[in-house]
């Protein structure tokens, strides 16, 4: 539902659709945010157009005119465009879902030209929301070639005794945060941070900035190196918030259902409904993810149908990149 397009884009697509079939006919094109829209209470309609699987919904349509003395609309049945994919993901008809699920993994959004950055490496930023399955896909794309940054890594680098970030994060939040052997318990950072949107800014802007410029040291380094790699993923679930986008020459994202997040995270971290929540609260919400993304994918899935999305993403990158040397 995330790549559905705002109803304005819909409507306009919808008349200039209608028009080019006949142009003669004249067309009041609405937004519907009920079951039923205008059919339940004007008093011009004398007909509805239902599909088998909406049929009921038209005899209900009926059912509510009569209430409101509303004269009965003829119900006019039509066969629905059976759908030539049947792979348990994709609906048996054509349609609009369908078109978005094949959107998966395909260029959304042409990137801007980033004049400021090196050609070689093409950076691309790969992030989304806790438990999307971002990890995995960077997996899948070092698999195919690129070279990946972890930035959650590099975080528990900057995180080491002796880094800026550990000294600063030590003097904000006390030494109740250590382990036994001096370093910094993510697992004791973690409930003083989630759940509190000012104490969570505070630790990130003390990693933040030295975290980019851990990763801008290591993006400096693959450049001067022998063998520039023809692309690196920065895997930053912070990307956004960060606004490190300005680093990257696009963004690929990855996107779940909040309730299948909150699932994956009580079954991963073995947290409360509650505590997954929480966690979900602080994160980026899907829409602003695709607002900002070129391309984008969901594990929401099996894993073979996630891989396609990772394969179809690489070749059209591969292809992008050849074209322009």
């Amino acid at each position: 539902p995330d790549l559905i397009l705002p109803v304005e884009e819909r409507i306009a697509f919808l008349r200039e659709f209608l028009t080019d079939i006949d142009s003669t006919l004249q067309y009041e094109i609405v937004p519907i945010d009920d079951p039923f829209g205008p059919t339940q209470h004007d008093p011009d309609m004398d007909m509805i157009v239902v599909s088998a699987e909406t049929l009921r919904g038209g005899q209900k349509v009926n059912e509510i005119r009569s209430s409101k003395q509303l004269r009965e609309l003829d119900i006019f049945v039509i066969d629905i465009v059976e759908s030539n994919v049947s792979d348990g993901i994709h609906e048996t008809k054509i349609s609009s879902s369908n078109t978005r699920i094949d959107l998966l993994g395909s260029r959304w959004r042409k990137p801007d030209p980033r004049p400021q950055l090196p050609a070689r490496p093409h950076i691309i930023g790969l992030t989304g929301g806790i438990a999307s399955g971002k990890s995995k896909m960077a997996e899948r794309l070092s698999d195919m070639g690129a070279h990946v940054i972890d930035c959650d890594k590099v975080a528990h680098d900057v995180y080491e005794p002796g880094q800026v970030c550990y000294n600063r994060i030590v003097k904000h939040f006390g030494e109740k945060i250590l382990s036994s052997n001096g370093r910094i318990d993510r697992a004791k950072l973690g409930p003083l941070v989630f759940g509190n949107p000012l104490e969570l800014q505070a630790l990130n802007d003390i990693v933040w900035p030295q975290l980019i410029e851990e990763v801008n040291r290591r993006l400096d380094a693959l450049r001067a190196g022998t063998e520039v790699p023809k692309v690196v993923v920065l895997e930053a679930a912070v990307l956004l918030r960060a606004g490190w986008e300005g680093n990257c020459h696009e963004v690929w994202s990855m996107i779940v259902p909040p309730e299948e997040a909150v699932k994956r995270v009580m079954e991963r971290n073995g947290l409360s409904e509650v505590e997954a929540r929480k966690r979900l609260c602080s994160q980026v919400p899907n829409h602003e993810i695709v607002a900002k993304s070129h391309v984008i994918f969901s594990s929401q899935w099996d894993y073979d149908f996630t891989q396609k999305q990772a394969d179809r993403a690489w070749k059209m990158l591969n292809r992008e990149l050849d074209s322009q040397h």
